[in-house]
């Protein structure tokens, strides 16, 4: 049985806190154990997203199903089961600025700039711009770099999109 905690959060003006957690009070196996808790403060003057956003947030817990984990090992060492799985902990920052374009339509294009690091010393960076168009039309561009730190560093480049009818 996994129970969430909804965020609680507080926010004045232009600068809000939100802290999550999450927990899995029951399993078969009396040794397994998944917790984890975040928290964020963010900044954004502004309602309709204009103007200057920042965001940093941390995240900490064990997570033994290992899914997150999937996406930055290189082989399967150590997916064995009952595997120890160490509490994780992440710290992310991002930086933007959002503007109209010339024509004042309902468009948002906002450049960022983010950074993160976990433990084992994984850190990535990453810099783009997201579209948003109403609550229909979502694109974004995005350049990164992931050290893991083991081995040479990735680059990527992600095109994503969403469009709503």
């Amino acid at each position: 049985m996994r129970r969430s905690v909804r965020p609680m959060g507080y926010a004045a003006g232009a600068l809000a806190v939100e802290v999550k957690g999450r927990m899995l009070l029951a399993h078969e196996d009396t040794e397994y154990e998944e917790w984890g808790f975040s928290g964020s403060i963010r900044y954004q003057p502004r309602s309709d997203g204009r103007g200057l956003s920042m965001n940093l947030g941390s995240a900490w817990g064990a997570t033994q199903s290992g899914v997150q984990s999937l996406w930055s090992r290189q082989d399967a060492s150590g997916l064995v089961r009952g595997a120890a799985m160490n509490a994780a902990q992440r710290f992310q920052a991002e930086l933007g600025y959002g503007f109209t374009g010339r024509r004042k339509t309902d468009a948002l294009w906002m450049p960022f700039l983010g950074a993160e690091s976990g433990d084992g010393g994984a850190q990535s960076l990453s810099m783009g711009v997201r579209l948003t168009s109403g609550p229909n039309l979502e694109a974004g561009l995005e350049f990164g770099r992931l050290d893991n730190g083991r081995g040479a560093p990735e680059r990527a480049v992600q095109l994503r999109g969403a469009f709503r009818w």
